[in-house]
């Protein structure tokens, strides 16, 4: 199991709905067995495919790519920490 999976589990066994990145969509009913509550594609304009979700209260980057820049206008100061 890998580091990102154990996050997951983690996460959801903290009671967080998990939005999950990934760069292969094959992975994409694996990371919804671990709990993952939606899982997206990688890739440009990420937070305008997430709009609809009314912001985030956490984002955790685990890769150190675009998709942390591009997710931040999804994090709501008034939905987690800031």
């Amino acid at each position: 199991m890998s580091f990102g999976q154990v996050v997951i589990h983690l996460a959801v066994n903290a009671g967080a709905q998990v939005i999950v990145m990934t760069r292969n969509k094959a992975q994409f009913k694996t990371l919804k067995k671990l709990g993952a509550f939606q899982a997206e594609l990688e890739g440009p304009a990420l937070s305008g495919r997430l709009a609809e979700s009314g912001g985030v209260g956490a984002v955790l980057n685990l890769v150190g790519n675009s998709v942390l820049l591009d997710s931040s206008p999804l994090y709501s100061t008034t939905r987690g920490h800031s």
